[in-house]
């Protein structure tokens, strides 16, 4: 009958979903946010740089940073 395509089918969603599901859970854990930043551009790593230099944290920006970078952007001090 036609149910009994229903395990294999749930064994097979299971083995392609799984992977998805722990990898986002395992970025929480490992880089504390869900999601992996990609770092194969020279202009990716320096914008991450750039991220964790002003704000200590790569993926959250915060109003007070925000305000504190656009206060040295606007100074002048960015220039050289």
């Amino acid at each position: 009958m036609w149910y009994e395509i229903l395990p294999s089918a749930f064994i097979i969603t299971a083995a392609l979903g799984l992977p998805g599901w722990g990898l986002y859970h395992i970025h929480n854990l490992v880089l504390g946010n869900h999601y992996r930043r990609t770092l194969d551009s020279r202009w990716d790593r320096h914008i991450y740089q750039r991220d964790l230099r002003l704000t200590g944290n790569p993926y959250k920006l915060t109003v007070r940073s925000f305000i504190e970078f656009m206060v040295f952007i606007l100074s002048g001090s960015g220039d050289n």
